[in-house]
């Protein structure tokens, strides 16, 4: 029996070769379905995740039909292709694969490269989305922008999240060189909103929309006000914010979230959707692994955020703070880390920018062959804080609720699991086992 998610994942088929003509002819051989669809658009270094979820929520509020297409999957394959906040059911991903593997067939025959992975899901999505009527995708980039392979698409609104260092060997050494290439996805004439950011990257998401004759809009960072304050309503964890004097409350709960939801916003008022559903889609807006908090059956709070690059280490660092003073009303906390990473990640900017936080690291090397190795880890996050090899993810964690449980009647503990996504799944599956 054929199996979608094996044939997609096939090993050859993993590989990072951008460009825009595979997925183009594979498509074309499927009868364009993106172009009967419109499309908000989202590249960026770090926040783009959280942006889709915030617009998928604010457009569904509204009544709109949704899509949203994000990477990569938290703990199951199919909640990348996403309808109405619904994965893609087996049957639709299967019959739906089985077109494009004929298409991709062709294409590799004609061109004598076989689409990658990230191609043949992206046609999968469109297609699945053409199926569904939707009436509007938000759609990720997957890597970059000018040359990865959602950018095959026109959208309604291009919008591009704080722009960082990552993915250096493949975008740039700087970020005016990895700001070009998110820009790539900006089209003529075609709205363009952006979060406040370096100059740097500024300036370069400003050239090129003028180029192409594009309204800009940048978020105004001096209008939005956050409250430090976590509210606390029944299971609910909460924080206030303000945007251009309007007043709204969002559960995720990291510093960046507000941010991220002023982007959300301006894009949703360049589609036209009323305040009120944007209040709406604000408030119930869920996101997966991103400062994500775990409190059922525990010794003490375990947090979970995606946190894999200098900038998101430094995001986190100031999370952590304002919710332990939230929490802990500024008394001292004890924080254990639970971190594992890839070794093509910067490490030692990332333990630069939260390491001093820290009280105690257990590291363990993710499941992916990309992982960076413990001894390695271990000798860069012991120049921080004391450091504990585990055999896995899970065990990690075990380890320091251990460490939490033992210490008795110290009660200001925090756990925070950070620095691989691969691992956020299996840490969360573990937690839920907890909680039950």
């Amino acid at each position: 029996m054929f199996n979608a998610i094996e044939y997609i994942n096939e090993p050859r088929w993993q590989k990072v070769s951008l460009g825009l003509g595979r997925i183009t002819r594979l498509l074309e051989l499927l009868g364009n379905p993106h172009e009967r669809l419109k499309f908000v658009h989202v590249a960026g270094t770090n926040g783009k995740g959280s942006v889709c979820a915030y617009l998928e929520s604010i457009l569904r509020a509204a009544g709109y039909k949704t899509g949203l297409f994000t990477s990569p999957y938290i703990e199951r394959f199919e909640e990348r292709i996403r309808v109405n906040n619904k994965n893609i059911d087996t049957e639709s991903l299967t019959a739906i694969t089985l077109r494009v593997k004929e298409a991709a067939e062709i294409v590799e025959q004609e061109t004598g490269e076989h689409p990658t992975e990230f191609e043949l899901m992206t046609a999968v999505a469109f297609s699945y989305f053409e199926q569904c009527n939707c009436d509007i995708v938000v759609c990720e980039v997957g890597l970059g922008g000018r040359l990865d392979s959602t950018n095959a698409i026109t959208p309604e609104v291009s919008v591009i999240t704080k722009i960082g260092l990552d993915h250096t060997a493949m975008l740039g050494n700087t970020l005016a060189e990895i700001a070009g290439e998110k820009a790539g996805i900006i089209k003529p004439e075609t709205p363009v909103v952006v979060a406040n950011q370096s100059s740097e990257a500024l300036d370069v998401v400003k050239s090129v929309a003028a180029k192409n004759g594009c309204n800009l809009v940048i978020t105004d960072t001096e209008s939005l006000q956050v409250d430090d304050d976590i509210s606390v309503a029944g299971d609910v964890l909460a924080r206030d914010f303000a945007y251009k004097g309007n007043t709204y409350m969002t559960q995720l709960l990291g510093d960046y979230q507000p941010q991220n939801a002023a982007v959300a916003i301006e894009v949703a008022a360049q589609l036209g959707v009323p305040d009120e559903k944007i209040f709406e889609g604000i408030y119930f807006t869920k996101w997966v692994g991103r400062f994500e908090v775990f409190t059922e059956n525990l010794p003490c709070p375990v947090i979970i955020d995606g946190a894999h690059n200098p900038d998101g280490a430094a995001a986190l660092k100031h999370s952590l703070q304002t919710f332990s003073n939230s929490l802990f009303a500024s008394q001292p906390v004890n924080i254990i880390a639970v971190f594992g990473v890839l070794k093509d990640k910067d490490v030692p900017g990332i333990l630069q920018n939260v390491g001093d936080l820290i009280d105690e690291f257990v590291i363990y090397e993710p499941a992916n062959p990309r992982k960076m190795d413990a001894d390695d880890l271990q000798k860069l996050a012991e120049v921080y804080a004391p450091t504990r090899i585990a055999s896995d993810a899970t065990s990690a964690l075990e380890i320091a609720i251990e460490k939490v449980q033992d210490a008795g009647d110290y009660s200001q503990n925090l756990i925070v699991c950070f620095g691989s996504l691969y691992s956020i799944g299996d840490l969360r599956m573990h937690l839920m086992e907890l909680a039950a």
